[in-house]
């Protein structure tokens, strides 16, 4: 089964007397009140009072990366992105882009990134701690590019814009399309077994696509007391469910999972206004929020269902989370 990064980069050790720190990071919009990369603490029940990491404009994604973090950013305009050690300090930068990627990731040896506004797949790699670019490919102008994910040996890029899943090799040539029903505005996706769900933005449905077919084989609506609603945003996987987050409408909805069977269970308030991004953690899930700058954990129950708020703080223009990378 693929675990995805939600999972993945948690590791919460027991030691005498509980659990140790987990330190997550958060990335943000700088439009008036955030000033870059923030880092917080969690103790499995408390979260602590977030502090800049390290300054710069709009780092909108990141992702855990050989001990450090990195993040797509700006400067002057153009798209950046920058290698960062656990203690904050500058490892590498490069200029590539012409405006900044909307998502990071990494995949096997390689970093990619997606831009949502050119529609452009990046490949990056490191040498001697230094970035560089190794392919680039347009898929379509103002395609919305916005998550690539590694699916039986390919790449799959959700394209907002077009309503299509684009699949590229390694080597970023362009190989096939999934099309989606019009509309949908695909986003995020998680992979588990045989199984590629991801969430549309636009119509606030869950698919589920056979990955060996390459066919949609389920839908499921979200929030479906509140029709018309847009803006899914966030997607992770646990244990049998799935969790999305919306932002217009500021909730979570939890759906339960089987293969191609998909069953709303829970929509709950997410406990703040505009829930950009969540990680999961061991009973909770930490999600922030862009407009009242809430950073929120919720408390999962034995089932997988959300709760009650346990914990809160104040971090500025939040829109996306991470935890950091353990061994």
């Amino acid at each position: 089964m693929h675990i995805n990064r939600y999972i993945t980069n948690i590791s919460l050790i027991l030691k005498t007397g509980g659990f140790t720190f987990m330190k997550g990071y958060i990335g943000t919009y700088t439009t008036n009140r955030s000033q870059g990369i923030y880092s917080f603490e969690w103790d499995g029940n408390t979260l602590m009072q977030p502090e800049l990491f390290y300054p710069c404009q709009d780092p909108k994604y990141l992702a855990a990366f050989q001990g450090g973090i990195l993040a797509v950013t700006k400067i002057e305009g153009k798209g950046v992105l920058v290698y960062l050690d656990a203690k904050g300090n500058l490892v590498s930068q490069l200029v590539y882009e012409e405006s900044p990627s909307c998502f990071v990731s990494v995949i096997k040896d390689r970093i990619y990134t997606t831009n949502y506004h050119t529609g452009v797949v990046s490949c990056l790699a490191i040498k001697d701690n230094q970035l560089y670019l190794k392919h680039q490919i347009c898929i379509q102008d103002k395609a919305g590019a916005h998550h690539i994910m590694e699916v039986n040996g390919y790449l799959w890029v959700p394209c907002l814009m077009l309503d299509q899943i684009v699949i590229l090799n390694f080597n970023l040539d362009k190989i096939e399309t999934i099309d989606l029903e019009k509309g949908t505005g695909p986003r995020h996706a998680v992979l588990v077994e045989d199984y590629y769900y991801i969430c549309g933005e636009l119509s606030n449905f869950l698919y589920a696509i056979d990955v060996y077919s390459k066919k949609v084989v389920a839908k499921e609506e979200l929030m479906v007391s509140k029709k018309g609603t847009k803006g899914t945003a966030a997607i992770a996987y646990d244990d049998g469910k799935i969790y999305v987050s919306t932002r217009f409408s500021d909730v979570i909805s939890v759906v339960t999972i089987q293969k191609s069977h998909m069953h709303l269970e829970q929509v709950v308030s997410s406990m703040g206004i505009h829930p950009r991004d969540f990680v999961l953690g061991k009973n909770s899930l930490v999600v922030v929020h862009k407009e009242d700058d809430e950073l929120v954990c919720l408390e999962r129950n034995s089932k997988g269902y959300l709760t009650k708020r346990i914990s809160h703080q104040k971090v500025p223009e939040g829109v996306c989370v991470i935890w950091e990378e353990k061994e």
